[in-house]
């Protein structure tokens, strides 16, 4: 799929290379840890989830028995005159249990539940959004460091080809139009070499922010080779939309409004529940006067001033918005991952072509180079083979970022991320 002998030897030469002193380098795996550690968006994204487990188990206590203790102790005066006793106290405790709430509380603990969906599927949007920025920042990293390897490579080959027209110019056997030219291709590989240094500065600030870290980190190299996987050959449409986060969150949205039309119709029930209390109560001469009580409380709407119906009809009517909004997301996602898994083929398919372009123009290289040298072949033809192995060698290179990134965003329209809500 990719040449990897290519990427070994770009490797080798990045490890290759002097790093200054307290040099940062990071792993992809090491990438991810960091993220997941300082990056905002997955702390806010994990804190929503929190958050909504809280809620749930709070609806969830509705259906619990409630209690709760009281006391309390009064000095009364009336026209200036104290009574015989200097106060009155009482404490007791209470208990009460919903028997029946017409619905309302199991359709309150869906509406939580609902919300902890639609907060799990926020957390894996941001997970796959995060790691297609990540994703993203650590490829154009890597990139931009290979291309300042394969950069002075070409300065090197350009500099030796300068040398080498030198040499048949002193000799007679070269015009000076053909020196000029080759001291124009390396002052123009020189320049290249200093603008990749620029982006690779440009690449590591991307990086450091990506990940969610503050500060200058000048020495922050990565080291790796993220080589793209295969893409599916055969796809159930409906099942892998249905996986995503988007749509997740658009059922969560119909279960929330399935527990709102059932709280609204809980308008039409009774409500009955159980209660009692036991307490004493007295004053500081005697505080020995025992009470309790125990009972069922009833209690039913007859009318509420067409309140409960409207609430019904408005719950009805979300109910639908929400169903044909589902439906819609299925449709939308369906065409996206149509589009993109296209582009992660043809990403891959063109990393396969572009590689033996590249094998054949750099064997093609290094034949015409000795025919020149022999005086085989002329400066004009040997140049345009040259530049067509520098050429193919950078379109080499823009093609595996290419076929990286279009994963990523295969991955991040799938809902795939390397983040749980656990770390």
């Amino acid at each position: 799929m990719m040449s990897k002998s290519f990427i070994l030897c770009m490797l080798a030469l990045l490890m290759m290379l002097p790093r200054p002193a307290g040099a940062e380098v990071l792993s992809w795996e090491e990438c991810i840890r960091l993220t997941a550690e300082h990056n905002p968006t997955l702390v806010a994204a994990r804190e929503k989830v929190r958050a909504a487990e809280a809620g749930r188990e709070s609806a969830r206590s509705a259906r619990r028995p409630q209690l709760s203790a009281s006391g309390s102790a009064e000095h009364a005066e009336q026209d200036g005159q104290t009574p015989d006793a200097d106060a009155s106290l009482s404490a007791g405790v209470n208990a009460r249990q919903t028997l029946y709430s017409g619905g309302r509380i199991a359709a309150s603990i869906e509406t939580a539940d609902a919300a902890l969906q639609g907060a799990r599927a926020d957390h894996e949007s941001a997970s796959a959004e995060v790691t297609f920025r990540l994703r993203s920042a650590f490829v154009s990293m890597l990139h931009a460091q290979e291309q300042v390897l394969v950069l002075r490579r070409i300065v090197e080959r350009r500099a030796d080809n300068r040398e080498l027209v030198g040499l048949r110019y002193e000799g007679g056997r070269e015009h000076k139009g053909s020196l000029a030219l080759s001291e124009a291709s390396m002052h123009q590989a020189r320049t290249e070499l200093g603008q990749a240094e620029r982006q690779v500065a440009s690449s590591r600030q991307v990086l450091v922010r990506t990940m969610g870290l503050e500060g200058e980190h000048p020495a922050l190299t990565v080291a790796g080779a993220l080589e793209g996987g295969s893409a599916p050959e055969a796809v159930d449409w409906d099942a892998e939309a249905m996986r995503t986060p988007d749509y997740a969150r658009a059922e969560a949205s119909v279960r929330s409004a399935e527990a709102s039309v059932r709280t609204a119709r809980s308008g039409y029930r009774p409500d009955i529940s159980l209660g009692g209390s036991a307490g004493r109560t007295g004053d500081t001469d005697a505080f020995d006067t025992d009470r309790w009580a125990v009972g069922v409380q009833l209690s039913f709407p007859f009318w509420s001033g067409g309140q409960t119906r409207a609430e019904v009809a408005r719950a009805r009517a979300q109910l639908s918005l929400a169903e044909a909004q589902r439906s819609e997301t299925l449709n939308g996602k369906v065409s996206d991952l149509s589009e993109l898994l296209v582009s992660f083929r043809n990403a891959l398919e063109n990393v396969d072509v572009q590689t033996r372009f590249f094998e054949a123009s750099d064997l093609r290289a290094e034949i015409a180079r000795e025919q020149y040298g022999a005086g085989l072949l002329s400066f004009d033809n040997w140049d345009v083979i040259e530049n067509e192995r520098i050429s193919y060698q950078r379109r080499l290179l823009e093609s595996q970022r290419a076929a990286l990134l279009a994963e990523s965003a295969w991955m991040r329209a799938t809902g795939t991320g390397v983040f749980d809500i656990e770390e």
